[in-house]
C-alpha cells in the first residue's frame, strides 16, 4: 500500500507538461531558475519566475530534483536525481535512477 501511495504521488507530480519539460531541460545539464525560466516562459507563456520556481520546488519536495548552491557562479542549480523511472505494475514497485 505504501508503494502505491508513493508512486501515485510521483506520477501526479510529473503529470504537468511544464514539469515534464523542466525535467527534460535539467536532464541534459544542471540549470538555475533563470536558465529554466528562459525556456519555460517562451514555450508555455509563463511570465513570472515565481510560477516556474513553484513548479521546480514541487519537484524538489518530491525528491525528483535536487538543488545545490554553485559557489563559482553564486547561484542555486537544479539537477535531476534519476533519469529513469521504472515501474513494475505487478507488485507496485518502482525506482527512480
Amino acid at each position: 500500500m505504501e508503494n502505491t501511495y508513493k508512486l501515485s504521488k510521483i506520477l501526479k507530480t510529473i503529470s504537468s507538461p511544464v514539469k515534464l519539460r523542466i525535467l527534460n531541460l535539467v536532464c541534459k545539464k544542471e540549470m538555475s531558475l533563470n536558465e529554466i525560466q528562459s525556456f519555460i516562459s517562451k514555450e508555455y507563456n509563463i511570465k513570472y519566475p515565481q510560477t516556474t520556481y513553484n513548479y521546480i520546488e514541487t519537484l524538489v519536495e518530491n525528491n525528483i530534483l535536487e538543488k545545490k548552491y554553485n559557489q563559482k557562479e553564486k547561484v542555486i542549480k537544479y539537477k535531476l536525481i534519476g533519469k529513469n523511472l521504472n515501474i513494475n505494475f505487478e507488485n507496485i514497485e518502482f525506482n527512480l535512477k
